[in-house]
């Protein structure tokens, strides 16, 4: 589970984000669920392509360093 990324927007998904290496919870997310898990990022919203925008940073515009 440490090499898995989450992205979760509702309550239901909890469990998983908590689990997860690294969590990511949508800035259009439920309240509970950012109250619950105060700790991890929050990213844009579904309706912005926050997952997309998210995993570019960091598998594309992090490794650019790299080359």
């Amino acid at each position: 589970m440490k090499n898995c990324i989450a992205f979760g927007d509702g309550m239901n998904d909890q469990d998983m984000l908590k689990v997860a290496g690294k969590a990511y919870i949508m800035k259009n997310s439920d309240p509970h669920l950012k109250i619950a898990l105060p700790h991890l990022e929050i990213i844009e919203s579904n309706d912005n392509d926050g997952v997309a925008r998210c995993l570019n940073k960091i598998f594309i515009e992090n490794n650019k360093e790299m080359l």
